[in-house]
């Protein structure tokens, strides 16, 4: 067909219907072909994403969801190595399905609620013989209460609590504060449903001040606890004793510092590095941190207050005054100790006939006379 324009002749030539259509519907295969690519690739993504990283340090592999949990929650600082392979548990009586066992946690698969952490923090508890009950401490400024166990929970553990999940993460405490000895560690902790918490004084100022027990590695590989003969002068003292005990895991043959004061004792425990002070019906337990190159005299007047205890009234607010003035200087004597595993201790010194009980909270304390 020719057409003129401006006097210029152009030519231009017009498809038959039939191979236009031919070209139509060529193109609608290719879509139909480019879709179907497309719906295949997308079908193929989620076996694509399954992710799994093995760990040479225990020979333990991690897939998802549980590796991406561990990975979107704190990783290897916060969990530890994985100590079991995948496997099935009946968690509790009451569920059963994929679980995967670390060194600070127990995850669980629950499907399309997601991955979960273990009730470590009970289950330790319960193991032990320490199955815990409804506290009785009251709110106090700079702390959180919870009524429904009747705990508080403080610094530093409190900071570390809110930041890193909170309720949905640890639970609800379930003890006080109270002091214990762990891997060759002594310090202050505090328990909750799904975690141990503690307070590692000697990271002060790091990342790593309060870290997370190793509840799964104590849990999954741990022996159950023995209980040990108390010795003579001490049996029978559970029946007497206003608050439980627990199982006697250690019985101990040590030297220890003590001194009297007006309104208490104070005791040095060498063999777990604490300062321990009664008054009235209340004691505390604190980390000991003196030196031999430091001074040995902290308080002076009649009678010396030195080293280990002399330290740590000084850095204790308002013990000084809750002791009251010494009576006698500090002296060592052979004592037996004997640590519970509900936390408590008790001690006698050799040839007195008093028993010191020390509860798992500040308010559970009593003396015992085994005399005539």
């Amino acid at each position: 067909m020719k057409l003129r324009k401006n006097g210029v002749s152009l030519s231009c030539k017009i498809l038959s219907g039939n191979k236009s259509r031919s070209i139509e519907k060529a193109m609608w295969r290719w879509l139909i072909v480019l879709a179907g690519v497309v719906v295949f690739l997308q079908s193929a993504e989620p076996a694509q994403a399954q992710r799994t990283k093995c760990f040479e340090m225990t020979g333990h592999c991690v897939s998802d969801p549980i590796l991406a949990y561990w990975e979107n929650n704190g990783g290897l600082a916060v969990f530890g190595y994985p100590i079991s392979p995948l496997r099935t548990e009946t968690i509790e009586g009451t569920w059963t399905g994929p679980t995967q066992w670390f060194e600070r946690d127990r995850l669980e698969d629950h499907g399309a609620e997601g991955v979960l952490a273990g009730r470590l923090g009970a289950l330790v508890l319960e193991n032990q013989g320490r199955s815990w009950q409804q506290g009785s401490e009251s709110p106090a400024d700079g702390c959180e209460y919870f009524a429904v166990t009747g705990y508080r929970v403080c610094e530093p553990f409190l900071s570390y609590w809110r930041k890193n999940g909170g309720l949905a993460r640890f639970g609800y405490p379930i003890t006080p504060r109270i002091t214990e000895a762990h891997e060759g560690w002594s310090g202050e902790v505090q328990y909750f449903e799904r975690r141990r918490l503690e307070w590692h004084k000697e990271n002060a100022a790091t990342p790593y001040e309060v870290l997370l027990g190793r509840l799964g590695a104590v849990t999954m590989g741990g022996a159950p606890v023995v209980c040990q003969a108390l010795p003579a002068p001490m049996q029978g003292i559970d029946r007497v004793v206003p608050f439980a005990l627990g199982c006697a895991e250690t019985v101990e043959k040590i030297t220890l510092t003590y001194q009297y004061f007006r309104n208490g004792v104070a005791f040095y425990l060498p063999n777990i590095q604490e300062v321990i002070y009664t008054s009235a019906n209340t004691f505390k337990r604190i980390v000991d941190t003196w030196q031999w190159s430091e001074i040995e005299v902290y308080i002076d007047g009649a009678i010396q207050i030195t080293k280990q205890i002399g330290k740590a009234i000084l850095q204790t607010w308002g013990m000084r005054d809750q002791l009251g003035d010494a009576l006698s200087v500090a002296a060592t004597a052979p004592a037996t100790v004997v640590r519970f595993s509900n936390g408590a201790m008790a001690i006698q010194i050799e040839g007195q006939d008093t028993i010191y009980v020390f509860g798992g909270s500040p308010d559970q304390f009593i003396r015992l006379e085994t005399g005539p």
